[in-house]
């Protein structure tokens, strides 16, 4: 399996998502992403490497609750 991290600067979190989820669509989410918004991490090749990713950006960890 394949995750993404989407850092949401505005949000202040980022979220873990499998590659496949609608929200994550491989990396280009719903409708593009502005870089003031937020950016997309990855892809990884496991959970473990893209919990790495997501800590590293300094905000709230979580896993998306779709995927």
């Amino acid at each position: 399996m394949r995750y993404w991290v989407y850092e949401d600067r505005r949000g202040d979190r980022a979220t873990i998502h499998l590659a496949h989820c609608t929200f994550c669509n491989h990396g280009q989410g719903t409708q593009g992403t502005r870089p003031e918004n937020g950016r997309w991490h990855g892809p990884f090749t496991s959970r473990e490497n893209a919990h790495v990713a997501a800590t590293a950006t300094r905000h709230a960890v979580r896993r998306c609750t779709r995927c």
